[in-house]
């Protein structure tokens, strides 16, 4: 009789040690403490920091570029259709070759559409 007693003492007390245990474990801490990062985490943090501002910096500096070099085309392509035109009216009076204003024309052509292209890819750059 005395081992029931002994057993069933035992068995109310494990139960209540496992009830406390858990309202225990579900309860805040008190005093939280502050995980420090690790020295490589703080590297990783800030290469991935400067990746992300600088990379913002090279799109948009890309996007210049090709908008200065749109506009250097352009005016390149400007000098050439002048000069087509210029060409083309010897040409009808007898004084240049015919090479010389289909060369022009085509330079100009080439340049108009690099200046084109250009700004074309300029717009498609992510902003």
């Amino acid at each position: 009789m005395r081992l029931g007693k002994v057993l069933g003492a035992g068995v109310r007390h494990a139960a209540r040690t496992a009830i406390e245990a858990s309202k225990a474990a579900a309860a805040p801490d008190p005093t939280p403490q502050v995980r420090r990062p690790s020295a490589a985490q703080t590297g990783r943090a800030v290469a991935a920091g400067g990746r992300g501002f600088f990379g913002t910096v090279k799109h948009a500096g890309r996007a210049v570029w090709l908008q200065v070099m749109g506009t250097l085309f352009a005016v390149f392509a400007l000098y050439f259709v002048q000069a087509t035109i210029t060409h083309f009216h010897s040409y009808q009076e007898g004084g240049t070759h015919r090479q010389q204003w289909f060369m022009s024309a085509l330079i100009a052509a080439a340049f108009t559409w690099f200046a084109i292209s250009s700004f074309v890819r300029a717009a498609k750059r992510p902003r």
